[in-house]
């Protein structure tokens, strides 16, 4: 994660960089799913501080606020290769294809309604 963050707590590595990796988090799916889920409850854990884990989490962790913006990152750029592989499902008409990324789709782990919908717009279009 040090290589993520600059001396001085910035973001070094970008989202599009991070979206190089988008079939890794296609083919991994089950263990993303569950990064994800782990990375919105220890972002919950630091913002509360009086939690337990939070505490250790602060201990561990140098400048918290930007933890926390890099694994929201992270968060946002496996939905958004999910929404991709979804799209490209149902370009070449595979249904069951883009059925089987739904359910690793979840609200608020960065991306809009709207970037949802348009998906879901996408479905309704080939079907």
């Amino acid at each position: 994660m040090d290589d993520m963050i600059d001396s001085e707590g910035n973001i070094v590595v970008e989202e599009e960089e991070m979206m190089r990796l988008r079939r890794v988090f296609i083919e991994n799916a089950d263990i993303f799913d569950i990064l994800s889920l782990n990375i919105e409850k220890q972002a919950g854990w630091i913002e509360n501080e009086d939690s337990d884990m939070a505490i250790t989490v602060r201990t561990i962790v140098k400048n918290k606020e930007v933890e926390v913006k890099v694994l929201k990152s992270l968060q946002k750029c496996i939905q958004i290769a999910h929404l991709d592989a979804m799209r490209e499902c149902l370009m070449n008409n595979d249904v069951d294809g883009a059925v089987s990324h739904i359910r690793f789709l979840h609200l608020n782990y960065g991306i809009t309604e709207e970037e949802y919908r348009y998906a879901e717009l996408w479905f309704y279009i080939v079907i």
